[in-house]
């Protein structure tokens, strides 16, 4: 009976063992799967700022081509316009110095 009793207390010792051990493992497993996960959302922030640059610098390009477009058109608009000023002004001298002529009629 001693012998079994000697079997059933290494059996038990040999079984709290192999949990301990289970235990040891989980929380080994446990510990690397939050550091990689760790490791990962790292790399994703790394990579969403990484995006982010990019987006706002074709933005920034974009902006920059669309203020030149901009520029360019008010300056023919501008050139346009005092074109026109110019003319009509040469049109109101002429019309001017043709109501003062002398002999122009009343």
């Amino acid at each position: 009976m001693d012998e079994i009793l000697q079997q059933l207390l290494a059996t038990e010792e040999q079984a709290e063992r192999l949990v301990a051990e289970a235990r040891a493992e989980r929380a080994a497993t446990v510990a690397a799967a939050e550091a990689e996960a760790q490791a990962l959302e790292d790399t994703f922030e790394q990579q969403i700022a990484a995006i982010r640059a990019s987006h706002l610098e074709k933005a920034e390009a974009r902006a920059a081509q669309a203020i030149a477009e901009l520029n360019r058109r008010y300056d023919e608009e501008n050139q346009q316009l005092r074109a026109a000023a110019q003319e009509n002004r040469q049109a109101a001298l002429s019309a001017a110095l043709q109501a003062f002529k002398p002999g122009a009629s009343d």
